[in-house]
């Protein structure tokens, strides 16, 4: 019997009738908080321990499905095969999107980990947020390695999943089939039996590549049913549970119509004389937005089918839920509603060179953000860890969808039926006791860098007057605040890179810099995350896998240094140069100040304009500037020292006389400096007795290394190796990782890699625009290089 269904369609979460308003209700206020989904597009999915973990990250709002600016602090954790840490990050969000990289080494054994990102917001909720990924390690010490993509047919598991959980005596049920190996492959099978209690075959069952199918049990009998299959000479078999003697069950098909989902309600005469006249609910939500059809049991049928217009359901991944008249929940099934994906993505060679190719694509993402990994045409990577399965599928069930490209491209029926097979077995993420048992408390709140507290150790004379300064040339730091009444200070919100040096100084009264002694701390943000990641127990040791030869490949012996600019030292000078060997100042350009130099400029200032530096000044503001940046925060200012104190203004350089001047050094790199000197470093001495005159520059400042800070930016670089014509390069070995491709605005990019003379190489390719659409794609790209 097929019945129209009554809708109450709640994009506010509120209803008329008593029970439809409390599960409104609950909804709304349980999913009013915004919650962040993150995916995390890594280089590759195996690693040599002699490589690095490279990764850029796409944080969203889940409800909006919009990129979420508010993320600016984002923990990833590498994890070891029992969830513990082995490495923990702070990564920069900025408009939605970070990167950064895990450094690896052979202290670490080859088996399996997890890159796991969070957010300290994530902290607030009973479900776990954050975003994990399954990556394989290979320590290069080895003699052999375990092949994590052949099958192991030794283990073969056998998942039955009755629809919506219920397994009814006396009616037809739908039960989803899933076979794999002990690692996750699945295992494609055909002639698969069902046997009812009295070993009659009653019905039969395929599963598709990923192992995934289904099959009905009409009018099922009291006792328990088997399901075998043969594969590779064995025969594997599996037992459903006893039938439940009453209760309700239904089935939904919501990939047969375009226009409509059909529910069909199924229960038994045991149930229908026990509970006659008593009203259900169907409740079908994604987040907040629900929609509710009501209907009554027909003591004449045990099977009745509603249908549902396609207007109340939302796109995307839908959880349906059946309750009685006390809120009961009887049932769930997750069903996805399809939407039009961007898809086609072309990448052909534009120009190409002894040393380097650059490719010229068009995306189907206009004004979108891509990352893009290469690598060999063999790889052994073959991660199904898409922005797809983190955003659509992920974001609303308690596990994922593997080969999401092959859904979302020309997604059909026959496709979606498919899909529908695996979303058999998905649950809910969010089970309906939590939401019931309230919304979450919000007392964990968005970070947004590091704060740093401070207390000045001694008298303070008009501390109402009296400010701090906190500089950093590097980070391109320049605030101030003021002391409260215990001689306190505070700096929240600092943009501070790990390991970097941030200076501070108290300018008393009279705007002078003044003797400053105190004692500061770094409060850094929660780097812990309230729920414990527990890996699925793998049932088959790495040892029971297929076991090759290790034939890495080869590296270089000698260690290349990359973008090495020395520059060339006057040795007519060298000798009269008497702090060339102070402070790396051997690594930079040095000048002894003569007279002659003295007279041609007026200044300091105008010296260094007339040697590679932008110099403006606005009022006593002086800003010095370099070219080009490498730093964090896209600070061009080199960090500047005068007697070998860091000078926290530029502007106390301001009308410094050249004829004061000794020697200037100018380490246009930084190298030898550590973080301070990303930006470079000039190194100022002073004349004897400089100190003694009235226009004597004292610096007094005191400085503070940032300890678990934002990760450093660093630069992609490949492993050296010696020959990538080698057969275990194309296995193991990467090409390129380029993390920040931008579209335009008819979706043309570009982007470049080293020529390592291979026949073919592989893209994958995942990006985002500010719409919220995404894109993921491996694409396989010839190389005409014979």
């Amino acid at each position: 019997m097929l019945l129209m269904a009554t809708f109450f369609v709640l994009s506010s979460a509120t209803a008329q009738i008593d029970v439809k308003s409390k599960i409104g209700t609950a909804l709304k206020d349980y999913f009013a908080s915004g919650r962040e989904n993150i995916h995390l597009h890594l280089n590759k999915d195996l690693f040599m321990t002699n490589e690095n973990i490279w990764l850029k990250g796409y944080v969203i709002e889940k409800k909006s499905a919009l990129p979420h600016s508010a993320t600016a602090n984002v923990h990833v954790n590498l994890l070891d095969s029992e969830g513990k840490i082995i490495r923990s990050h702070l990564l920069y969000s900025e408009n939605s999107l970070f990167e950064g990289y895990i450094i690896l080494d052979n202290s670490l054994p080859s088996g399996r980990y997890y890159v796991q990102s969070f957010t300290n917001f994530m902290n607030n909720f009973t479900e776990d947020e954050s975003a994990v990924y399954p990556i394989k390690i290979v320590n290069v010490n080895d003699e052999k390695y375990a092949d994590y993509n052949s099958i192991n047919w030794r283990d073969l598991q056998i998942s039955l999943r009755p629809e919506t959980g219920t397994f009814l005596e006396g009616v037809t049920n739908t039960i989803g089939i899933k076979i794999t190996d002990c690692n996750g492959h699945g295992i494609e099978v055909s002639g698969g039996k069902v046997e009812d209690p009295n070993g009659l075959q009653v019905s039969n069952f395929a599963t598709n590549s990923q192992g995934y199918g289904r099959f009905d049990i009409i009018d099922a009998k009291n006792g328990k049913y088997k399901v075998s299959f043969e594969k590779n000479g064995i025969v594997f078999t599996e037992e459903l549970p006893h039938p439940t003697l009453t209760g309700i069950t239904f089935n939904v098909n919501n990939y047969g119509l375009a226009d409509k989902t059909l529910i069909s309600i199924r229960t038994n005469d045991r149930t229908l004389s026990s509970i006659p006249g008593q009203p259900y609910i169907f409740a079908i939500n994604q987040n907040d937005v629900v929609s509710f059809a009501e209907f009554e049991l027909d003591p004449a049928n045990k099977e009745q089918t509603i249908a549902i217009p396609a207007q109340y359901i939302s796109h995307g991944v839908n959880t349906v839920r059946l309750f009685d008249s006390k809120m009961n929940q009887l049932g769930e099934r997750l069903i996805f509603k399809p939407f039009s994906t961007p898809t086609g993505a072309a990448v052909k060679i534009q120009r190409q060179r002894t040393d380097s190719i650059v490719f010229r694509g068009n995306s189907p993402l206009r004004l979108a953000s891509l990352s893009i990994s290469v690598l060999p045409e063999n790889t052994v990577s073959k991660s199904d860890n898409t922005i797809y399965d983190s955003f659509y599928f992920k974001s609303y069930a308690d596990s994922g969808v593997k080969n999401t490209q092959y859904y979302f491209e020309n997604l059909n029926r026959k496709k979606h039926y498919e899909l529908d097979n695996v979303f058999l077995h998905l649950k809910s993420k969010y089970p309906w006791n939590a939401i019931m048992a309230g919304p979450p408390q919000i007392k964990s709140q968005f970070d947004s860098g590091i704060t740093i507290k401070g207390t000045i150790n001694s008298p303070v004379a008009d501390r109402d007057k009296v400010t701090i300064q906190m500089s950093s040339p590097l980070l391109g730091l320049h605030e101030t605040t003021t002391l409260n009444s215990k001689n306190e200070f505070i700096f929240e919100n600092v943009m501070a890179v790990d390991s970097s040096t941030i200076y501070f100084s108290l300018i008393d009264a009279k705007q002078r810099y003044a003797k400053l002694n105190m004692y500061t701390r770094l409060i850094s943000p929660p780097g812990r995350f309230l729920k414990t990641f527990k890996p699925n127990a793998v049932t088959c040791a790495d040892s029971e896998l297929i076991t090759l030869n290790a034939d890495w490949p080869p590296l270089q012996d000698a260690i290349n240094l990359d973008d090495v600019n020395v520059d060339a030292i006057d040795k007519s000078k060298e000798m009269d140069l008497k702090y060339m060997r102070m402070h790396n100042n051997n690594m930079a350009r040095g000048y002894k100040i003569t007279d002659l130099e003295a007279d041609s400029f007026r200044d300091i200032l105008s010296w260094l304009a007339s040697h590679g530096y932008n110099v403006s000044q606005e009022g006593g503001n002086v800003v010095l500037v370099r070219n080009y940046s490498g730093s964090f925060s896209g600070s061009n200012s080199p960090a500047v020292f005068i007697d070998d104190a860091l000078v926290p203004e530029v502007s106390f350089l301001l009308n410094m006389n050249l004829r004061d001047i000794d020697e200037i050094y100018i380490n246009r790199r930084g190298f030898g400096a550590g973080s301070i000197g990303a930006n470079g470093i000039i190194r100022i001495y002073t004349k004897k007795g400089y100190g003694s005159t009235k226009s004597a520059i004292k610096v007094n400042s005191q400085s503070l290394v940032v300890e678990n800070g934002y990760q450093q930016y660093k630069p992609y670089v490949n492993p050296p190796y010696s020959n990538v014509q080698h057969p275990s390069f194309s296995k193991f070995g990467t090409i390129g990782w380029i993390s920040n491709v931008a579209t335009d605005e008819n979706g043309m990019f570009h982007f470049s890699i080293p020529n390592l003379y291979q026949d073919k190489v592989i893209l994958v390719i995942e990006g985002i625009n500010g719409d919220g659409e995404v894109y993921s794609d491996r694409l396989a790209v010839d190389i005409p290089n014979r």
